[in-house]
């Protein structure tokens, strides 16, 4: 008998995929994230909330490893038998990966990480009662629906039995809510006693969303009331298109000849770039909270590969950043260009949103979702442009899975009343 008064919630990232539980027991729903197992990449079994959204397939082995275990292989031979970053090709029918002569799609390669998430859950918190059926995965708001669609049946093929799907920007607004009701927000105050204009930048591994919501309480209660406005066009830009750029960047200050020693220098800048972001980034947080001392130097990092400062860092990925793009360069926006930069959808929706409601809106918080959104240099390109600090509440990492949760509680409950 399945658990009716239980919701599990799903976060199907690019980079890493997240389950969360909670109880439908009351208004208060308490999202929690579960944590999963997994093969590390010396091989150790470890737990993790953070799944990385990666599939390898072991020579000599006739089943897939989901998690780390295949994510670091520097020899490119290793490294072809790792599938990551599928979430993009959703619904591309056009798109696989072949291993061992078998062809595998993008829905294949989500089904064998949403199964990997659906059994560890079973090992732990469901050892003895019933997985339940009640099961939100949340999906970028500008996936088509053939993408939906190819969503859908690769959590069915993974076993879920009632998979519903939500959009992520509405899941990172339910799990504001509650975040808000547990005094969570830390410094950051939200008034939403009158309706604000909230867009949500949600740039992640391999896509970057981008929302404009009207939001306010609710008449009688603290409930928040999200109206979405526009979304942007689906836009496939995230961290693995920064991490590309600045192997890229890397790659010029080195003359390599030998084409199997430039894949493989590559490839160990891909890794570089990656972990690059993220020095750099915890680096300057550090920086920021405790102050400069002669340890702490937040303007550079020393990767295996290079050394990096930050402001190189900046010009390696400038063609994602567009400095050159300013609010008034709105004017001259086309829809018509695909400008692969993490500006463009923001004018995309500005410019939707103005047929909505007949002038452009400047937002009055913009809101941060997603693991690419956490880096440094993102924020102070979004601070730049829209002339004021973008928001970042924390645990960015989770707020999309304990907000699906909340979000199908929710629609359990009014479904009850």
């Amino acid at each position: 008998m399945a658990n009716n008064n239980i919701c599990i919630g799903i976060d199907l990232g690019t980079t890493n995929s997240v389950i969360a539980w909670g109880k439908v027991d009351s208004k208060n729903v308490e999202p929690e994230i579960i944590d999963v197992r997994m093969f590390s990449e010396d091989g150790a079994l470890v737990p993790t909330q953070l799944l990385p959204s990666c599939v390898h397939f072991p020579i000599g082995k006739n089943y897939p490893i989901v998690g780390e275990y295949g994510k670091g292989f520097i020899d490119p031979n290793n490294a072809k038998r790792t599938a990551k970053s599928f979430k993009i090709e959703m619904g591309n029918e056009n798109w696989s990966q072949e291993i061992d002569g078998k062809s595998y799609s993008a829905t294949d390669f989500s089904s064998m990480v949403l199964r990997h998430l659906k059994e560890s859950a079973e090992r732990t918190l469901f050892s003895t009662i019933p997985f339940p059926d009640n099961v939100a995965i949340a999906v970028p708001a500008s996936f088509e629906p053939h993408m939906q669609e190819a969503t859908y049946f690769a959590a069915k093929k993974a076993g879920f039995k009632k998979p519903v799907l939500v959009w992520e920007p509405a899941a990172v607004l339910h799990d504001l809510e509650i975040r808000m009701s547990r005094g969570e927000t830390g410094h950051i105050a939200f008034d939403f006693e009158s309706p604000k204009s909230v867009l949500i930048f949600d740039l992640g591994g391999g896509t970057l969303d981008v929302s404009l919501y009207e939001v306010h309480f609710g008449t009688d209660t603290r409930d928040l009331q999200p109206k979405l406005i526009a979304i942007s066009r689906f836009t496939g830009i995230g961290g693995d298109d920064f991490d590309q750029k600045l192997a890229d960047y890397l790659l010029q200050k080195y003359e390599v000849v030998d084409i199997s020693e430039k894949e493989e220098l590559e490839h160990r800048f891909l890794l570089d770039a990656e972990s690059a972001k993220i020095e750099l980034s915890t680096q300057i947080e550090i920086w920021e909270n405790y102050g400069q001392s002669d340890e702490l130097n937040a303007d550079s990092i020393k990767a295996e590969t290079c050394e990096l400062s930050l402001s190189q860092y900046a010009e390696g990925v400038e063609e994602l950043l567009a400095h050159h793009l300013t609010w008034e360069s709105i004017d001259q926006y086309n829809p018509l260009e695909r400008s692969k930069n993490i500006i463009d959808p923001i004018f995309n929706v500005l410019k939707k949103s103005e047929k909505i409601l007949g002038y452009i809106p400047k937002p009055d918080i913009v809101m941060l979702n997603g693991s690419m959104a956490k880096t440094y240099t993102v924020q102070e390109r979004l601070k730049t442009f829209f002339g004021f600090p973008p928001v970042d509440v924390g645990q960015m990492e989770f707020n999309v899975a304990r907000g699906a949760v909340a979000w199908l509680a929710k629609r359990i409950m009014n479904s009850n009343s």
